[in-house]
């Protein structure tokens, strides 16, 4: 196998890292997608003439490499689940290693001709994708943890050392609970629009001028703002709302993290998530 095939193979890889994002809501009802999906995709490229077929499976590795990059560097998160990459991927690249070895280096093509072995493949792939669209695909082992939307306390925690590293100057207060709250609130904003793509962001911005949410704090703007800025703004907002609940005796003092961040953000599905992250803040801090 020669630099080009390796290139061929991790262009190949990266298409298949979008077709996984993309049926990765599909993950939590069928977890088996992850397994056999990459195995689908393997059979189908290997029509090209271009592609040795002898060593396509390892298409599937260098998809797992790129998702792990991803994982690590774009999305900055500290741990893997090393568990989920071995019985996910582990399976998957075992699954295509046999059926490259037993099936496609036997056949000339993978499309429909009148072999029975094609024809078989062909109904167990139409029989796959059925079963994905009714959402009723079971498969015989357990099911892997899939990328969870919540952040491990590890990862909490060394995203709060980091982030305060950078920007306790800007956060000085005396009201503890609330730079808390405001820590919780950017480690979540941060790990669902990552540096990378705040930085795509802003580049978008420049072309269309149009208003959108930027920094890290993702706030709305008609200006192009940095980090920085963003950190600024939001923390006189999420200041100024405090002391107006504050004044609210109807509200209870458990309860005015909530009615906080209600009163912050439209959507309230962001809320039980950050309210999480700062209750792991809160006991690391009075450890």
């Amino acid at each position: 196998m020669d630099l080009i095939q390796i290139f061929l193979y991790f262009i190949f890889a990266f298409f298949l890292f979008l077709i996984l994002n993309f049926c990765k809501k599909l993950e939590e009802k069928t977890p088996s997608i992850m397994v056999l999906l990459p195995v689908i995709y393997i059979l189908l490229i290997s029509s090209f003439s271009f592609l040795y077929k002898d060593t396509i499976y390892l298409v599937i590795l260098f998809e797992m490499l790129i998702r792990i990059y991803h994982t690590k560097v774009i999305l900055n998160q500290s741990n893997l689940d090393i568990r989920y990459y071995q019985r996910t991927y582990g399976l998957s690249i075992l699954l295509g290693f046999f059926v490259t070895n037993f099936f496609l280096t036997k056949v000339d093509t993978i499309f429909l001709t009148v072999e029975e072995m094609r024809i078989g493949i062909w109904l167990w792939i139409g029989f796959f994708l059925y079963k994905i669209l009714n959402s009723n695909l079971s498969f015989s082992f357990e099911k892997s943890q899939k990328e969870k939307e919540d952040l491990e306390e590890e990862t909490v925690v060394v995203q709060y050392a980091k982030l305060k590293t950078r920007y306790f100057s800007i956060l000085k207060t005396t009201n503890q609970e609330l730079q808390l709250l405001f820590y919780a609130m950017m480690i979540y904003e941060d790990y669902h629009r990552s540096n990378f793509m705040r930085k795509l962001d802003r580049i978008r911005f420049r072309f269309t001028g149009r208003t959108m949410k930027l920094g890290i704090m993702q706030v709305e703007t008609n200006q192009e703002i940095s980090d920085v800025e963003s950190i600024k703004l939001a923390w006189k907002k999420l200041n100024k709302l405090e002391k107006e609940i504050a004044l609210d005796q109807s509200i209870k003092k458990q309860n005015k993290n909530q009615e906080i961040l209600m009163a912050y953000y439209e959507k309230e599905e962001k809320i039980p998530e950050i309210l999480r992250i700062d209750t792991i803040l809160k006991e690391f801090y009075h450890h």
